[in-house]
């Protein structure tokens, strides 16, 4: 068979090429038989490494979703413990806007101070219900005075004596609430 070759630099040429040999039909089956043993070789070889990828990467993605779902149950837990905090040292001493409520805490922080001479500062709406309280109560008699400031809200209050100071301000109490939440993630992991 006679094929023409093009070539830039040469034009054209005839050039012989040869025919294939043939095969004989034996082996032209083998051959077949080799071909197609080992296509079916290797797509065996595919498939089984496919199915080890495939197991391996859902083995990894359960792996993830397991640190994932860990990871957000510590969080939910730590956001917890901050919200607890944040009740346990805030939220409970909310001033509250009632004379009641503000002497309760007043009761708790004079309960820890020395006996003696105190000066009790309320908001001035309440200076005069508070000293009708005081004077009423037997264990405060006439040991603490009652006065105004301009600068407490009804509930909040602050409380003075010759050895101690109380502060019963909604600003304290936050201040107490950062400082405990600073504290409590710090010694987190």
């Amino acid at each position: 068979m006679t094929r023409i070759l093009h070539r830039p630099s040469f034009g054209q040429r005839a050039v012989d090429v040869p025919t294939p040999p043939s095969w004989e039909p034996a082996a032209l089956a083998a051959y077949e038989q080799g071909y197609h043993e080992g296509t079916h070789s290797r797509l065996e070889n595919s498939r089984r490494e496919l199915g080890n990828m495939e197991t391996k990467l859902i083995d990894a993605v359960d792996r993830c979703l397991a640190a994932v779902n860990a990871a957000t149950e510590t969080m939910c837990g730590r956001l917890l413990d901050v919200a607890e905090l944040f009740v346990t040292t805030a939220l409970r001493h909310a001033p509250e806007a009632g004379t009641a409520g503000m002497l309760v805490r007043v009761g708790e922080v004079l309960r820890a101070f020395e006996p003696g001479a105190m000066e009790l500062s309320v908001a001035f709406d309440l200076v005069d219900d508070v000293a009708a309280i005081m004077a009423s109560r037997g264990d405060c008699g006439g040991r603490v005075v009652v006065s105004g400031a301009s600068d407490l809200v009804p509930g909040e209050f602050r409380l003075h004596s010759e050895w101690a100071d109380a502060d019963g301000t909604f600003d304290r109490y936050l201040e107490a609430a950062r400082t405990a939440f600073e504290l409590a993630t710090a010694s987190a992991p």
